[in-house]
């Protein structure tokens, strides 16, 4: 196991997702390109981004964003979020976002920042949120965020933006990219193991997570309804590896069907909890 960042540690969790609209259009960057251009995407610094294939492999589909030679480039796509404007108004709108980075191994490597903007009508920004900046060489690294739509706000400005930082090209790569009003939360099938133990599972009112940390972590346990709604976000800062435990009170939540999400740095395991009377 690759001990260049904090792990959680886990066997036998295969995870599913759950059926959402992605907002973004060619997410992956697989559609076909128009003219050297990859569609629904806008070039704003840099002029040769294009798909990219192999070295390393996309981490799904057939290819992802690419910037080219630029020193540095910068891809925007429009995402029109009108539709949603009274809660938008009401400030209770959740937008959740994924998606996938990586940079060629060498040193120093290349970075890629992620960057969502909101504006009103008349495109001017009213917030800013910046993922990253991001330089993991060795395997796709996830990132996942949340935010509440501003009041006004009517689009989404989502834009990549790629550093170089050594060699002739920009390698900052981004594939796999997720907005929606639901958050990526995998139902699992669970398979009891010394490092990840979820119990009792069903549950009546506490649930229990108990699992192993290789280095020291912040560890974040969010849990979601059936219909994505986040409903609880403890974070516990945990300050030495080893076997912790964090205990859930869903208190006077109903009975039915809940997902959890437990993530230590780049790593998270997602999956099913049922809530019996």
């Amino acid at each position: 196991m690759k001990k260049l960042f904090a792990l959680l540690m886990f066997v036998g969790v295969h995870g599913y997702m759950l059926t959402a609209q992605n907002l973004i259009l060619n997410p992956g960057c697989d559609d076909t390109l128009i003219a050297g251009e990859i569609p629904h995407w806008t070039e704003i610094m840099g002029d040769n981004w294009t798909q990219r294939s192999e070295n390393p492999s996309p981490f799904a589909g057939s290819s992802y964003f690419f910037a080219g030679v630029a020193s540095v480039g910068e891809l925007g796509q429009i995402i029109d979020i009108s539709s949603d404007s009274a809660e938008i108004d009401s400030e209770s709108k959740y937008y959740y976002f994924t998606g996938y980075v990586r940079s060629y191994s060498q040193s120093p490597p290349d970075e890629s920042k992620i960057i969502i903007r909101f504006l009103n009508s008349a495109d001017l920004l009213l917030t800013e949120s910046i993922l990253g900046p991001y330089t993991q060489t060795q395997e796709w690294m996830r990132v996942d965020s949340s935010f509440i739509a501003p009041a006004g706000a009517r689009k989404v400005d989502l834009r990549l933006h790629s550093v170089r930082h050594n060699g002739s090209n920009n390698d900052g790569y981004y594939d796999e990219l997720y907005l929606s009003e639901m958050p990526l939360v995998g139902i699992a099938e669970q398979t009891e193991s010394p490092e990840f133990r979820i119990f009792p599972n069903p549950f009546s009112t506490i649930v229990f997570f108990s699992y192993t940390l290789e280095l020291p972590s912040t560890v974040s346990l969010r849990i979601f309804e059936n219909f994505g709604r986040l409903v609880a976000e403890p974070v516990r800062a945990i300050q030495d590896a080893g076997k912790h435990e964090i205990d859930w009170n869903s208190g006077s939540l109903p009975a039915g069907i809940y997902f959890y999400r437990l993530q230590s740095g780049n790593r998270m395991i997602s999956g099913k909890l049922v809530k019996v009377h």
